[in-house]
């Protein structure tokens, strides 16, 4: 079982990440993303930023300038997320959209 939870948004590449979880899970697993977690909508940027340590904001400064992830949250849409799928070799996912956090289940 895969399991991920806020980290789709921030992806630079999800359909290599989807085809990469596909390729780690055995026959029957299941994987399932959470994204953007309900918990992400609720946190205030200014006040997170602020708990970051000295390396979490250089790490996050760096990972920003060099376009490995964004720091900001911008949720997919469903027919955004379905072509991500689609484009790998998952044939068996259910995606449900509940007050802004798409639930995704994908099967091998």
């Amino acid at each position: 079982m895969v399991i991920s939870t806020g980290m789709l948004h921030s992806l630079k590449d999800p359909v290599k990440v989807f085809q990469e979880i596909y390729r780690v899970m055995k026959k029957g697993a299941e994987a399932w993303i959470y994204d953007p977690a309900q918990i992400a909508s609720q946190i205030d940027v200014k006040e997170w930023k602020n708990m970051l340590t000295f390396s979490d904001r250089f790490y996050l400064r760096l990972f920003t300038v060099l376009k490995l992830s964004s720091p900001s949250i911008k949720p997919y849409k469903r027919s955004q997320v379905v072509d991500m799928i689609e484009a790998t070799d998952f044939k068996e996912y259910w995606i449900e959209k509940n007050k802004g956090e798409m639930k995704i289940r994908l099967r091998r």
